[in-house]
């Protein structure tokens, strides 16, 4: 991997490259991180469009979501939003 990588849907396969842990920040947000790197908006913009991509795990806004109750069963059907710390914009996480 390396800084920058796009952020691909593929079919699971279970190999490392897939998986990412949910890190609990201190400021009750959440990152995803996968070894070194994390997901993160590029750039640090938060508008329609913005490229999600990987890059290496700094800690930056860039980094951040909330993880917020889509309202559609939020343990039942496992459907997530992930709410971009600087704005309404959203990731949406099956």
């Amino acid at each position: 991997m390396t800084n920058g990588n796009s952020i691909i849907l593929y079919i699971h396969h279970g190999r490392e490259n897939q998986i990412f842990y949910l890190v609990y920040n201190s400021d009750n947000t959440v990152t995803f991180k996968n070894k070194n790197y994390a997901i993160d908006v590029k750039n640090c913009e938060a508008k329609n469009g913005s490229v999600i991509q990987l890059y290496e795990y700094n800690e930056t806004l860039a980094q951040k979501f909330y993880l917020v109750d889509s309202g559609i069963g939020y343990y039942d059907n496992n459907y997530y939003i992930l709410k971009y710390i600087h704005q309404i914009n959203h990731l949406f996480v099956f």
